[in-house]
């Protein structure tokens, strides 16, 4: 049950892609992907085949509008209650391996988004790497504590006798 755990573990892959417009036309069933901006990549040590995809758009004011994660796309409203309750990216049986959540995410000013991760599948422990989502000079970007734009995070398996069994650390930027 672990290796199996563990092997959906190591295909996380995700791609966050914010979008620095948004156009005053209805978008039916996809967010308009002419004007984006690919704010972060995540991925994992295994496999860099399998994408996860995490868009926001916004509108002329620059506040957020619409959410997308995977095909599903979100109101504004229904994006940040997802967020508020914990969005899981990956989970394997029954256990949430990587969630994305913010507590105090809003549509005019962002705010601090955290990914938690699964640290030890035996144990069932958790670790979590925090990001601020912050608009500077009218563009959204994720921000570390240091204030550093972060553009690429890479997860590390952790093992265990060879087994792989959770995520060891992430990486930002240059890994």
């Amino acid at each position: 049950m672990i290796k199996k755990i563990i092997s959906s573990l190591l295909t996380i892959t995700l791609v966050l892609v914010f979008f620095t417009t948004f156009t005053q036309r209805v978008f039916s069933e996809v967010l308009d992907v002419s004007k984006n901006h690919l704010l972060l990549s995540i991925m994992t040590d295994q496999d860099t085949n399998k994408l996860f995809k995490l868009n926001i758009e916004y509108d002329n004011a620059n506040n957020i509008k619409r959410g997308q994660f995977e095909n599903d796309i979100y109101t504004v409203e229904q994006f940040i209650t997802n967020l508020r309750e914990g969005l899981v990216l990956q989970k394997a049986k029954g256990i949430d391996v990587v969630i994305l959540s913010s507590n105090n995410l809003s549509a005019e000013n962002g705010g601090y988004i955290e990914l938690t991760y699964l640290r030890n599948a035996i144990l069932k422990t958790y670790s979590t790497f925090g990001m601020h989502l912050k608009k500077y000079n009218n563009k959204w970007a994720l921000y570390n504590d240091d204030d550093e734009i972060i553009n690429t995070l890479y997860i590390e398996t952790k093992y265990f006798f060879g087994i792989p069994i959770g995520i060891k650390r992430i990486f930002e930027n240059d890994f």
